[in-house]
């Protein structure tokens, strides 16, 4: 620990793995693949976790029926996920099928950011337990992928043009293999008011140990794709992300917004949607603005200094 903070910013040698993290690195290799539409599909006999779920369900569903507003976010995730293709609702005559081996269910649950007021995450609980064992215990976490956050933060202060941009749902961008989804089940109750329905998440979730790993490993597959034609962005997009947050700062306004763009588009050709885009710099933010015409947010754009949390630090950015 004490190494890792005397070192931060500065590159060090190749990190040693260990045994896990090398087998699970030689299954990202092997079980990791591009589609058509450019996202990214990721491959995982398992106990009966039915009604550990349907406990759980039950005291959310109470949960909901207290809480009008919930209840209404609940319903908007579930059918704005569904309409993506995240999630699909599992056919009668499918839920029971022997074929499905490896069947788990997880439980769902709201997570509130109190320094967000107002937002609410739907969390799939991987490490709820059944007989003993949860899904977390079944997958392998991987090693970490993450760039140093000292070091991006001390690049991201270097020069003068500042930018940030975050990447949208990023976990729900990589695909999970379709034999693998029955590990990913869920209940919820569309219409009927029996037996809630089964649905199966599509998709890579919160709350599952692998997804940080494979969602940065996927992220650099990528950018290493685009390393010949836009060297700089794609060294970006692996050196300068922390999780689904981009930090950069270059010197000049047309450097910032050839980078972003170059950086959006190498994201776009996988899946990934960059955008929330933060700059210091009026010209970038015009050049950045959503298809939408949503407002950017700015750094520092008046006479008096703005301050904006950046992956949770208050910076102040002076051009």
């Amino acid at each position: 620990m004490f190494y890792s903070l005397e070192t931060a910013g500065v590159d060090s040698a190749k990190t040693m793995m260990s045994k896990d993290d090398e087998k699970a690195m030689s299954i990202l290799e092997k079980c990791t693949i591009q589609r058509a539409d450019g996202h990214y599909v990721h491959y995982v006999q398992m106990p009966n976790s039915y009604d550990m779920a349907l406990k759980r369900f039950t005291c959310l569903e109470k949960k909901l029926k207290n809480d009008c507003n919930l209840n209404d976010i609940f319903n908007k995730t579930i059918s704005e996920y569904i309409s993506k293709g995240y999630i699909t609702k599992i056919a009668n005559d499918r839920i029971t099928s022997t074929k499905e081996k490896k069947v788990w269910y997880l439980p769902i649950f709201p997570v509130f950011n109190k320094d967000k007021p107002g937002k609410t995450r739907i969390v799939w609980d991987a490490a709820a337990r059944a007989h003993g064992t949860s899904l977390n215990d079944m997958l392998m976490k991987g090693p970490d992928m993450l760039c140093s956050l000292p070091s991006i933060l001390i690049r991201f202060r270097e020069k003068a043009i500042a930018i940030c941009g975050d990447i949208e749902q990023m976990f729900h961008q990589v695909f999970i293999r379709e034999e693998d989804r029955n590990a990913q089940r869920f209940l919820w109750r569309g219409e009927s008011d029996g037996e809630p329905d089964v649905y199966v998440m599509n998709v890579m979730i919160f709350g599952a140990s692998c997804s940080p790993c494979i969602s940065q490993y996927v992220k650099n597959i990528n950018a290493d794709k685009f390393i010949s034609k836009y060297p700089t962005a794609a060294a970006a997009i692996k050196n300068n992300h922390y999780v689904d947050d981009y930090l950069d700062s270059v010197d000049t306004v047309e450097e910032a917004i050839t980078l972003a763009q170059n950086v959006k588009y190498i994201h776009g050709m996988a899946g990934f949607n960059i955008r929330n885009w933060i700059c210091n710099n009026k010209s970038v933010l015009a050049a950045m603005n959503d298809s939408n015409g949503r407002q950017q947010k700015s750094l520092n754009l008046g006479n008096e200094i703005e301050i904006e949390k950046v992956l949770g630090v208050f910076l102040e950015i002076i051009r």
